[in-house]
């Protein structure tokens, strides 16, 4: 769904072919050493985007799902 997001708002119209793809595996590497990774500044920009994006989608979530539960709460009381 992230990605989704990041698709619908265009934040890769203006990027390289190769900062997309790193911000993209950033999605599902694991980093297997503690150094920190030097980002250029349209890459520290997307990962900033990547996570609004991420809180966004989160939020949603949270949103839908509380308000399933209502739906399904109020549907188990009319049956009882």
């Amino acid at each position: 769904m992230i990605i989704t997001e990041l698709v619908f708002e265009n934040v890769f119209t203006p990027m390289e072919p190769a900062e997309i793809v790193a911000l993209l595996s950033s999605l599902v590497f694991q980093q297997k050493n503690t150094t920190t990774p030097r980002l250029t500044p349209r890459l520290e920009a997307g990962v900033e985007t990547m996570k609004q994006a991420a809180a966004f989608v989160a939020r949603t979530q949270v949103c839908a799902c509380t308000r399933l539960r209502a739906h399904a709460l109020a549907c188990m009381h009319c049956c009882l």
